[in-house]
């Protein structure tokens, strides 16, 4: 009985441990629409412009989201767990309507967030970066 209980508790400690996002994607329809894509470098570097909903025409820090809509995933994959030690890179943190944050990265993405990347990346570069525009050098969009 003893060993039962003990394993008991190991197995409830793990999954504690290794809990995270479990699902492959995610309900974001009780959130509304995406308002606002940015790249945010990790630990620190500098920020690109942001693509935002109603952006204001002539803003170089503010694009329209219109730009980057045709490489957005539907439906937005879970966000991946970061392996132990991850602290350089980037994350792709994504703005719904009523203020719900998704953040990728920023050392592992899913693959329609890395296409994310490269396509924010090639509209950032008006396609000067082709075919490297993904994270790290990596082909896309």
């Amino acid at each position: 009985m003893r060993v039962f209980a003990t394993a008991v508790v190991l197995a409830l400690f793990a999954a504690g441990c290794t809990s995270g996002p479990s699902q492959t994607s995610l309900s974001t329809d009780s959130h509304g629409a995406v308002v606002r894509l940015q790249l945010i470098p990790i630990p620190e570097g500098p920020m690109g412009p942001s693509f935002e909903r109603n952006a204001p025409a002539g803003d170089k820090w503010v694009r329209p989201l219109e730009q980057v809509q045709e490489y957005m995933p539907v439906p937005f994959p879970a966000p991946l767990e970061q392996p132990a030690g991850c602290n350089l890179g980037g994350n792709l943190v994504v703005t719904f309507a009523d203020g719900f944050q998704l953040t990728y990265g920023p050392c592992t993405r899913p693959p329609s967030i890395d296409r994310l990347w490269a396509g924010v990346i090639y509209v950032l570069e008006h396609g000067h970066c082709a075919p490297k525009c993904g994270p790290g050098g990596s082909t896309g969009p």
